[in-house]
């Protein structure tokens, strides 16, 4: 996953803003990537907060991505000025909670909420 910085206190964004910047991505992706490589992003998502994030498509990964930093970069600020760098987010191996009890729908709540996550549920398999 590629996590967007942006400039200022911007808020979240818009379901049509998200698909340009994502379809502005992916035409740079286009012209940049060899064609064989089939290296794509899923649709721009945008927590609450504002926090911007991007998922390879299947086949692909963040550090693929990241080989055209540079074109990501600059068609996502030409779709939403607000973005000035882009990056890998943290990979967590392990997750250690100490000290408070969750309930699993109140910490995927927290989770989607804070980071732009989906987090699936056991149903949904």
């Amino acid at each position: 996953m590629l996590i967007f910085t942006r400039k200022g206190e911007p808020g979240a964004i818009t379901l049509a803003q998200r698909g340009r910047v994502t379809n502005a991505i992916n035409l740079a992706l286009f012209t940049a990537a060899p064609k064989n490589a089939h290296i794509r992003v899923e649709q721009v998502r945008c927590s609450p907060k504002g926090t911007l994030t991007v998922s390879a498509t299947m086949g692909a990964d963040a550090e693929m991505l990241l080989l055209f930093k540079e074109q990501i970069l600059e068609a996502a600020n030409r779709a939403e000025p607000s973005i000035v760098d882009v990056g890998m987010n943290e990979q967590w191996d392990k997750l250690k909670m100490f000290r408070e009890q969750w309930r699993m729908e109140e910490f995927a709540t927290c989770l989607e909420a804070e980071n732009g996550l989906v987090v699936p549920s056991p149903r949904d398999g």
